[in-house]
């Protein structure tokens, strides 16, 4: 039983950590981008908090849940939330690189109206200015600094599913 408590930490701690930097990305982004230096979100900045949204509620399911099938669905809906991340803030990166005749955009000014699919279909036909750079701290632009949290995530991504594979193996 106590070795299986050890296991337990081993993926409790890591995802629950997960779950806190998430949470913590959110607040950042909202209370200090957004309130305090008045940054407006794009649409592909709030696709990404979406995205991080929903990583934050798989990792926290993670690490509240005991049933091995339970984690490993939380751990499959984490990674759904973090490839779209992914992907999500790599096209926001390539809108930001290209060249500024193209007037590349994401989404169109009637999209607050629609659904979350079309929102999302009409985030990659280029419809509004997600390639302005509103804010570099540190030499990183946002949707650079979200893909380094996403890196970071995925690293936390395979370690938790090396930790249940072995714990299953460990059981079976």
């Amino acid at each position: 039983m106590n070795n299986a408590v050890n296991n337990d930490k081993e993926i409790r701690l890591p995802a629950a950590m997960a779950a806190g930097v998430c949470l913590l990305s959110l607040l950042i982004a909202y209370f200090y981008m957004e309130r305090y230096l008045l940054l407006e979100p794009c649409p592909l900045c709030i696709l990404d908090r979406i995205a991080v949204a929903l990583m934050c509620g798989g990792f926290f399911a993670l690490a509240v849940t005991r049933h091995w099938h339970w984690r490993l669905a939380a751990w499959a809906y984490t990674t759904m939330a973090l490839l779209a991340g992914w992907v999500f803030a790599l096209r926001h990166i390539w809108l930001q690189n290209r060249p500024p005749d193209e007037n590349l955009t994401c989404l169109s000014d009637n999209a607050a109206a629609q659904g979350l699919i079309e929102i999302i279909k009409q985030a990659f036909d280029a419809k509004a200015d997600c390639g302005a750079i509103m804010w570099e701290p540190y030499g990183w632009t946002i949707p650079e600094q979200v893909l380094l949290l996403f890196f970071g995530l995925t690293l936390v991504q395979g370690w938790l599913l090396w930790q249940l594979v072995q714990r299953r193996r460990q059981e079976v």
